[in-house]
C-alpha cells in the first residue's frame, strides 16, 4: 500500500451547514413547525435550528462522528436545503465508513397535526470518484415551504488524524451549533480556532470514557479476546447561538476564509503504562519533503533521456530571459484539462507526448525542463482563491490544491502557471491568496503570492461633435498590471465593441481609422493604445435644437454593483487599482451647453478609496473628468456603506450632458 500524507476528511454538504441545542432525533412538534423569526432571518430561504456533533472513541480505537442536523425551509427558493452530499474514503488508506444515514421530513397537514415522512436510504444514490472517494447523495422526499428536515449520520474514521473541520457558520443562519468532543488522554491534539464573535460555551472538563477492542496475541493459538479498558480523557464542548451567515458576495476572494471553526490536529499517543510514545507533530518542511518522497510527484521531476530533445527542439535563445519565456510558452501552449490536483496521474514525458494534462503535470513538466536549462526552478503548491487561505499552523497538504512553478534569476522571482490564459509572469488573480509554499529538499519557504502593483486604466479621448450628431476624434488608452491582461484578451476577441463600451457609442456605427497597439511584453504586462475614429451621424439628426451627449461611466470595467443592505465579510479588490477618465468634447459651431451635471466627491477615511467626477467647460470645450482611486485592495467591511454608494453612482449610465443651438 502506498503511503500518502495523512488527509482530513472530505466532508462536502450541498445544503450548507447543520443547527441548535441537542434535542431527541425524528421528533419535531407543530410548535415547532409554525416557529415564526426574525425578520432578518427571514430574509433568507431557509434557518438550521440547530446541529450538533460529536466526536467519540469507543471501540477498538476508532473515532466516530455523529452530526444530527435540524433545517427549516421558509419558501420554495429554500428547497435546495433538502438535498445533501457526503464524500468520504472507504479504501485502505483511509478506511472511512459510512455508517448509518437517517432523515425524516415533517410538514404540518391540513389537521394542523404533524406529518412525519421517513427518507428510504434505498434511495441514497451511491457513485465512485476518483482516488476512491465514494460520494452519497440524497434529497428529501416531500420537501416544501415550512418543511422541517431531520438528519443524523455517524462516521467511522480511519485514523485519529481525520476528525473533520467543525464550521458554525453556514450560508444561511445557524440558531444554534455545537461540537462536543471526548479526547482521551493518551491522544495529543492541538485545537486551532477561528471565530468571528464569541463562543457562547467554551470549555473542558475531565471525565473517563470507555473503550471496547479486541485482542490476540501474534504467533499464538489464543483465540481473540473482547477487552474493554477505562480511560481519562477531556470532554470538550463548543458551541454558538444566533451565528450569521456567511454568504458569496462581490469582491470576496472566498467565504472559506471568514468562517468560524473548530480544527482538531492529532499531534500525537503517549500510553505511559505501555511505553507507547509515539509523535505524529509534522512542519511544512516535512510537508515538502514528503511530497519530494511521492512517486507521483517529486519522483516525476527525475530526469530522463528525453528532456535534451525537447528542449534542443524548442530553439535557440538570445539570453535566459528569453529562454525562459520560450520555454514557459511551449508548456503553457498544451491543453489542461481543467483539473486542480496535487499529484499527478501519467508521468512527465506522457505529458511532453500528449501535450495536455492537469494543472499539476503541466506545471512540474515546466519545472523540470526549466531545471534541466539550468535555471533555479521548484514547484510551489498553493491554494486558490476559490479554495480558502491556507491556515498555517495547521500543517495538513490537504488545503493545498494546486501547484505552480518559481523561478529565481538576475535577483528577480518569477512565478509561472503552465495552465494561464495570459502569457506572462503575473499570475491571474485565482491564484493570488496570500502565500504559497516553495517545495524544497531542505529549504522549504512560503513565498507571498499578492499583486503588489497597481492596476491602470487611463482613458483619454478627444472628439469633434458636428450637428448631425456624427463624430471624429481620438482616444488613447494606457492600461498596467491586471488591467492590461483581461483589456488585451477583449481586445483581440472584438476591438470595435470593445472601443464603443470605452467611448460610449454602443448602438453606433464606429470606423477606426488608425490605431498603434504596444501589447507589453511576457515580463510587463503594459498596454498602450491610441486609434482615430469616426462615428457615423444619426438619422434625421441635423441641425437639431438639441444633442443628448452620454460619455463614458465605469460601467466597461465591469465593476459589480453592490446590492446587499450589508456586509458580513471585507472588501477584498483583486488589486490595488486606479481607473481615470478624460473626455473633452468640442461643440458643433452654433450650439452651447445647456447646464452641466453635478460635480461628486466621495471619500472613504484614509482615503484609501475615493471617486471623483468633474464636468466643466472652457471655450465651447465641455470636459469631464471621472477618477476612481483604490489605494488599498482590502478595505474593512464598516466601511461598506460608502464604497456601496460610490458603486452605486458609477455602476449607473452615465449622466447625459444636453446642448442647445443657440438662438440667432
Amino acid at each position: 500500500m502506498k503511503t500518502r500524507i495523512n488527509f482530513i476528511f472530505l466532508f462536502l454538504l450541498i445544503s450548507g451547514v447543520l443547527v441548535a441545542q441537542p434535542k431527541k432525533f425524528g421528533k419535531v412538534s407543530a410548535t415547532e413547525l409554525t416557529q415564526k423569526f426574525s425578520a432578518a432571518d427571514s430574509n433568507f430561504n431557509a434557518v438550521v435550528l440547530f446541529d450538533y456533533g460529536q466526536y467519540s472513541i469507543e471501540k477498538d480505537f476508532v473515532y466516530t462522528v455523529e452530526r444530527h442536523k435540524r433545517i427549516k425551509i421558509l419558501n420554495e427558493n429554500g428547497l435546495g436545503e433538502a438535498s445533501f452530499r457526503f464524500v468520504y474514503n472507504p479504501t485502505r488508506d483511509y478506511d472511512q465508513k459510512l455508517d448509518k444515514v437517517e432523515a425524516f421530513t415533517f410538514n404540518l397537514n391540513s389537521k394542523r397535526k404533524v406529518d412525519r415522512i421517513k427518507f428510504d436510504d434505498k434511495n441514497l444514490i451511491v457513485q465512485d470518484m476518483e482516488g476512491g472517494f465514494k460520494s452519497v447523495s440524497f434529497t428529501m422526499p416531500q420537501a416544501k415551504a415550512g418543511t422541517i428536515i431531520d438528519i443524523r449520520y455517524i462516521l467511522e474514521l480511519g485514523s485519529a488524524g481525520q476528525l473533520p473541520n467543525w464550521y458554525f457558520d453556514d450560508s444561511i443562519p445557524v440558531k444554534w451549533s455545537e461540537l462536543v468532543a471526548e479526547i482521551p488522554n493518551f491522544h495529543r491534539f492541538d485545537i486551532i480556532s477561528r471565530i468571528s464573535s464569541k463562543l457562547d460555551i467554551n470549555e473542558a472538563k475531565p471525565t473517563e470514557i470507555g473503550i471496547r477492542y479486541e485482542y490476540k496475541p501474534e504467533n499464538t493459538n489464543y483465540v481473540t479476546k473482547k477487552l474493554r479498558m477505562s480511560s481519562p480523557a477531556q470532554k470538550f464542548r463548543w458551541a454558538m447561538k444566533d451565528v450569521p451567515p456567511i454568504i458569496s458576495e462581490p469582491y470576496l476572494s472566498s467565504y472559506e476564509n471568514y468562517r468560524s471553526y473548530i480544527l482538531l490536529q492529532f499531534t500525537g499517543i503517549d500510553i505511559p503504562n505501555y511505553s507507547i510514545k509515539e509523535d505524529y507533530t509534522s512542519s511544512w518542511q516535512e510537508v515538502s519533503n514528503t511530497l519530494l518522497e511521492d512517486e507521483d510527484y517529486g519522483g516525476r521531476l527525475n530526469t530522463g533521456n528525453w528532456v535534451i530533445p525537447v528542449l534542443e527542439n524548442i530553439g535557440d535563445f538570445e539570453s535566459k530571459k528569453h529562454q525562459l519565456e520560450s520555454i514557459f510558452s511551449y508548456v503553457n501552449s498544451f491543453n489542461w484539462n481543467g483539473s486542480n490536483r496535487i499529484y499527478t496521474t501519467k508521468n512527465l514525458q506522457d505529458v511532453n507526448k500528449d501535450k495536455s494534462g492537469n494543472s499539476v503535470e503541466l506545471n512540474l513538466l515546466l519545472v523540470l525542463l526549466l531545471r534541466e536549462a539550468g535555471f533555479n526552478a521548484d514547484p510551489l503548491i498553493l491554494s486558490t482563491r476559490s479554495n480558502g487561505r491556507i491556515i498555517k499552523g495547521f500543517i495538513l497538504p490537504d488545503q493545498f490544491n494546486k501547484t505552480i512553478a518559481v523561478v529565481n534569476l538576475n535577483e528577480e522571482k518569477y512565478f509561472l502557471d503552465a495552465t494561464s490564459e495570459f502569457k506572462t509572469t503575473m499570475l491571474s488573480r485565482e491564484n493570488l491568496n496570500e502565500a504559497g509554499l516553495r517545495v524544497k529538499e531542505f529549504n522549504a519557504v512560503w513565498e507571498p503570492l499578492v499583486n503588489s502593483d497597481i492596476s491602470k486604466t487611463e482613458v483619454d479621448v478627444d472628439y469633434k461633435l458636428k450637428d448631425d450628431s456624427s463624430v471624429q476624434g481620438s482616444i488613447n488608452l494606457i492600461l498596467e498590471g491586471e488591467d492590461a491582461l483581461y483589456f488585451k484578451k477583449s481586445f483581440y476577441q472584438d476591438s470595435v465593441a470593445l472601443l464603443k463600451e470605452y467611448l460610449g457609442f454602443e448602438g453606433r456605427d464606429l470606423v477606426i481609422e488608425e490605431t498603434n497597439f504596444e501589447g507589453g511584453t511576457f515580463y510587463k504586462p503594459t498596454i498602450n493604445f491610441s486609434a482615430d475614429f469616426n462615428v457615423t451621424a444619426l438619422p434625421n439628426e441635423s441641425n437639431k435644437e438639441s444633442i443628448y451627449i452620454d460619455p463614458a461611466s465605469f460601467q466597461f470595467l465591469g465593476l459589480e454593483e453592490l446590492t446587499n443592505s450589508y456586509r458580513v465579510s471585507p472588501i477584498e479588490f483583486p488589486s490595488k487599482f486606479i481607473r481615470k477618465i478624460d473626455f473633452r468634447i468640442e461643440l458643433p459651431e452654433g450650439y452651447q451647453v445647456d447646464g452641466l451635471p453635478d460635480d461628486t466627491t466621495i471619500v472613504v477615511p484614509d482615503k484609501i478609496f475615493n471617486y471623483v467626477e468633474y464636468y466643466g467647460e472652457r471655450e465651447n470645450v465641455v470636459i469631464v473628468e471621472k477618477n476612481l482611486v483604490g489605494l488599498d485592495n482590502q478595505l474593512p467591511r464598516d466601511s461598506y456603506p460608502t464604497v456601496k454608494s460610490i458603486f452605486s453612482i458609477i455602476s449607473k449610465p452615465p449622466k447625459t450632458i444636453v446642448i442647445k443651438k443657440v438662438g440667432e
